[in-house]
């Protein structure tokens, strides 16, 4: 009997794996948003901050919306330690960090927050998925922090007269990617 249980839990989970990879890139995205809205229900985010992308491999499917700005205020300890992104496991229905144990807190911006960001992206410009954007208030100045595979950016906003000033700027060589890839390595579904 357990044999017998044990075949269809399998064939079931192929079967979904099979429906989720017939799927367009845009329909595991809303996909993945009907679990979030249905498991999260009180969340709300603006996902225009979001850079959404699909990764997969032959066991699951995960959809992750990856915060362009990750913005610290000022009052935050030191020790404590968001979580900014969002991944909705499309096979289990389990959302991180929501669903993880251990997992550290979901960062929702207050309305100072939403303030000081718009004064930033005024004064600083727009900020482009292709960097992981870490803003870190001062008590005179946003720090800025721009980074990517292949370069770095440091500057500081000052707060009061919005004047941006390049701390620092470099360029680095990407690591070079492994030629062999394992079937369970997850890789971008564009």
């Amino acid at each position: 009997m357990l044999n017998i249980i044990t075949c269809l839990a399998q064939s079931s989970k192929k079967y979904i794996m099979e429906q989720l990879k017939s799927k367009q890139k845009q329909e595991l995205i809303v996909i993945a948003l009907h679990i979030l809205k249905e498991k999260q229900p009180s969340l709300v985010i603006n996902f225009e901050d979001f850079e959404s992308t699909v990764w997969g491999n032959s066991k699951e499917i995960l959809v992750k919306f990856r915060r362009i700005i990750r913005y610290i205020p000022l009052s935050t300890n030191p020790e404590k330690r968001f979580s900014y992104d969002i991944t909705v496991n499309l096979n289990t229905n389990e959302i991180s960090p929501f669903d993880v144990w251990f997992q550290s807190e979901f960062y929702i911006e207050t309305k100072a927050d939403q303030k000081a960001l718009a004064f930033i992206k005024k004064n600083f410009g727009v900020f482009s998925s292709d960097f992981e954007n870490i803003i870190q208030e001062d008590e005179e100045d946003y720090c800025i922090h721009q980074t990517n595979s292949y370069s770095l950016g440091i500057y500081r906003l000052n707060k009061k007269t919005g004047k941006v000033e390049m701390s620092l700027n470099g360029h680095m060589e990407p690591t070079p990617k492994p030629i062999i890839q394992n079937p369970d390595d997850f890789i971008e579904i564009k």
